[in-house]
């Protein structure tokens, strides 16, 4: 059972990868921050160089868009 477990895992990062590549590249870059390096939008719009608000609304598009696109490999 834990290597189904394991090779589950590995198959949904290789679908989020492969979802994150469909990105643009500001949008990726906007996700990575705020997920990977867990900062703020304030912190995000002064490194990407956009308003809060600008960022915050890229960062709702790639998410509905990631969602989308996992969720039509799901199906």
């Amino acid at each position: 059972l834990a290597d189904a477990d394991r090779y589950e895992s590995v198959i949904a990062r290789l679908d989020i990868e492969k979802a994150m590549a469909k990105l643009p590249e500001q949008e990726r870059e906007i996700v990575s921050l705020h997920l990977t390096a867990e900062l703020t939008f304030g912190e995000i719009a002064d490194i990407v160089g956009l308003s809060v608000p600008s960022t915050y609304r890229r960062y709702r598009s790639a998410i509905k868009t990631l969602r989308d696109e996992l969720n039509g490999g799901l199906l």
